[in-house]
């Protein structure tokens, strides 16, 4: 469960950016492990997590994203996203990215934090709702 999840300044320019037809689709998924040590927060400044965990996942390799419809016809982009531990931690942040590495940050997440063991798979959905 998300304790704040915010969309980043930076992922407002990835907005603009596919509106004018260009740019990248914000569908790198990454996780976490420094946001709970830190007492962190997400925030709309955030461009990277705090402690990355692994590779970012990319679409296609463990990431889908689709439009949804919230409460008018594909008012949400909704990514879910698979992560399988390499060893024992717990999550406790997500983000959204433009790229495989460096980018844009679309979307920052912190959450309750999950403890995982190797080989352990966990699945995350992020819903950006558009509204007017």
């Amino acid at each position: 469960m998300a304790a704040a999840t915010v969309l980043c300044n930076t992922g407002l320019s990835i907005i603009t950016n596919r509106i004018k037809g260009s740019g990248t689709e914000p569908a790198y998924f990454a996780i976490g492990t420094g946001a709970t040590g830190a007492a962190r927060t997400a925030a709309v400044t955030d461009t990277t997590l705090s402690s990355q965990s692994g590779s970012r996942v990319a679409p296609g390799a463990g990431v889908t994203t689709a439009q949804a419809t919230t409460d008018k016809t594909n008012d949400t982009y909704r990514v879910i996203g698979s992560v399988t531990a390499g060893s024992t931690l717990t999550y406790d942040e997500i983000g959204l990215f433009d790229a495989s590495t460096s980018g844009n940050m679309f979307v920052s997440a912190t959450i309750t934090p999950i403890s995982v063991i190797a080989g352990d798979t966990v699945q995350f959905t992020i819903k950006v709702k558009f509204a007017n």
